[in-house]
């Protein structure tokens, strides 16, 4: 499901994990016996190891899971569903770990009617009349990548994220590449980059702040960026774990409807990370024999180097044809490419930022 698209509310996919068996029994029940099977899909999981083989064959509109069981499932990018809460001991406690949280002693009836209700505003966020950004709980990752170098990556990054800032939504650009592109776009400056901002998330200390300093908003574009790496070594020393996190940090503040990953055309730890926590990836190609046959050969590659994540990773992909002259594909770029979610042709203008470009579907 792509950003944008609302569920039908007459039957969410919830899924609840925990260790208490016979909590969930209960929720089980008062489904079953309420005659609300119609309107819930409920799944319980009383184990990290079936929760997590579970996230891996689908995407579920809501999870309410253990703390120390989600902890884990964050660090390894593996929540597949567009709502994820925690349960909480403590009545009133609103958030664990930068996750909601459902008080797991509230009266079912209760804890449905707020779990649906917090599922339809996620889902329906985008349209007009949205709260202010303090309230935001749906933040939406899209990672952009390519098999080479120069297919287009930064650009189209870059005009998601004006279209997205003229819809007045709030949304950040985060670039992991050793030799940055956004510079061709913006002037970031002095201050502290990616590089400063890793060290003050590892350190443990106050994130939002240490996020502060190392962004900048571009008022003419609408949208915000972190200063890229300024040294190669200092991109090439990121970790898949760092990724994650620095992802799962920016979410959980609340900050921002969507954040743009510009990804290098690599098989980097780093990549690897982000692609693990995007929602969803643009991934560039050209319908030309030689990307094609080095996009086959990339995905073979990242098939091996995932392993068990590369199936819910590989869901998540949508291919963008740049440079497209037509609406005709040959069979080789529709072998490779099964699920193509736009077109571009090649606009020299829209390297200088001046004019955008249709966006993805999904997300115009």
């Amino acid at each position: 499901m792509l950003a944008g698209e609302v569920p039908d509310m007459a039957g969410i996919r919830l899924i609840a994990a925990m260790p208490d068996r016979t909590h969930l029994d209960l929720l089980n029940g008062y489904v079953r016996a309420g005659g609300l099977a119609g309107q819930w899909t409920l799944e319980c999981f009383t184990s990290p190891e079936a929760l997590k083989r579970r996230f891996q064959t689908g995407e579920a509109d809501a999870a309410v899971i253990h703390p120390p069981w989600l902890e884990e499932l964050a660090q390894s990018g593996r929540l597949n569903a567009r709502l994820v809460c925690a349960w909480s001991e403590e009545p009133g406690e609103e958030r664990i770990g930068g996750f909601p949280a459902l008080f797991k002693y509230e009266p079912a009836n209760l804890l449905l009617a707020r779990i649906r209700s917090m599922v339809k505003e996620q889902t329906s966020r985008g349209g007009e009349g949205e709260g202010d950004s303090g309230s935001r709980t749906g933040c939406r990752t899209i990672a952009v990548y390519s098999t080479r170098g120069g297919a287009g990556k930064t650009t189209l990054a870059v005009h998601l994220l004006e279209l997205m800032g003229r819809r007045n939504r709030s949304v950040l650009y985060i670039g992991l590449e050793t030799t940055p592109s956004l510079e061709i776009f913006v002037r970031s400056g002095e201050g502290a980059d990616m590089a400063r901002l890793l060290y003050e998330m590892g350190r443990g200390g106050g994130f939002a702040e240490a996020l502060r300093r190392s962004m900048v908003l571009d008022a003419a574009r609408g949208f915000h960026y972190i200063r890229p790496f300024r040294l190669a070594e200092d991109a090439e020393g990121m970790t898949a774990r760092e990724a994650q996190e620095l992802i799962r940090q920016v979410r959980a503040l609340g900050l921002f409807d969507y954040v743009v990953l510009d990804l290098e055309s690599s098989l980097h730890d780093r990549v690897k990370g982000a692609l693990l926590a995007a929602d969803d990836i643009l991934w560039l190609i050209e319908d030309e024999a030689v990307c094609l046959e080095k996009t086959a050969r990339r995905l073979e590659e990242w098939k091996r180097a995932l392993g068990e994540s590369w199936q819910p990773v590989s869901r998540r992909i949508g291919y963008v044809v740049c440079r497209s002259a037509g609406p005709a594909l040959s069979a080789e770029c529709r072998r490779i490419a099964w699920a193509v979610r736009g077109r571009l042709p090649d606009v020299p203008e829209w390297r200088r930022g001046s004019h955008a470009p249709p966006g993805a579907k999904g997300y115009a």
